[in-house]
C-alpha cells in the first residue's frame, strides 16, 4: 500500500547505520573508523532565583547560561588506523579546540577545512561541536576485542545543519 497516495506523508528518518564521526584538529580532518556509540550530550541551562522576598507561594527563576555537557563516544581499537592513534594522542595531550562532526547516515560527503574554515557538506545532516577529548579508557572483557570508550569536554552546543 503507497502511504502517499492516501495523502499520508512519510518521515523523513536518519538511521544509525551508515554514520560517521570525524574529528578535525586545525587543517587535519579524519574519519574515526570503528565507532559502535556516540553520544554528544545534552546542555543544561543554569537556574537564577529572581523571587522577591515578599512572595508567599512559590519561587521564580530565570534561565542562566547553558552549561555544555559532555560527550562520548566509543571505539573498536584498530591498531592500524591514523585516527584511533590520533584520538589517543589528544587524549593524553588534553589539547582544546579540537571540532567534531557526526555526519548522518541520510548522505553522503565529508567535512572539508579550508583557509581555517569548515565546511560542513550540504548531502548530509550533520551534528558540529567543540571540545577536548578529557579521557580514553580502556575497555577489556573475555572473549571480545579491546575498545575505548572516549570522554570529550565539550567547550560549544552541539549544532546541527541539516542537509538541504
Amino acid at each position: 500500500v503507497c502511504l502517499a497516495f492516501f495523502g499520508v506523508k512519510q518521515m523523513a528518518l536518519v538511521k544509525t547505520q551508515g554514520t560517521n564521526l570525524y574529528i578535525i584538529d586545525g587543517d587535519e580532518v579524519l574519519k574515526i573508523d570503528q565507532v559502535t556509540a556516540v553520544s554528544p550530550g545534552t546542555d543544561s541551562a543554569n537556574k537564577i532565583d529572581v523571587t522577591p522576598l515578599d512572595e508567599k507561594v512559590s519561587k521564580q527563576y530565570v534561565s542562566g547560561l547553558s552549561d555544555p555537557s559532555e560527550s562520548t563516544f566509543s571505539i573498536t581499537l584498530d591498531t592500524e588506523s591514523a585516527a584511533h592513534k590520533k584520538v589517543l594522542e589528544l587524549a593524553r595531550t588534553k589539547k582544546e579546540g579540537i571540532v567534531f562532526v557526526l555526519g548522518g547516515s541520510d548522505g553522503t560527503g565529508d567535512p572539508t577545512v579550508a583557509s581555517k574554515t569548515i565546511k560542513l557538506p550540504t548531502t548530509r545532516t550533520c551534528w558540529k561541536w567543540t571540545g577536548s577529548i578529557a579521557s580514553a579508557s580502556l575497555t577489556t572483557e573475555v572473549d571480545n576485542v579491546m575498545k575505548y570508550e572516549v570522554s570529550i569536554t565539550r567547550s560549544t552546543s552541539v549544532d546541527v545543519q541539516f542537509k538541504s
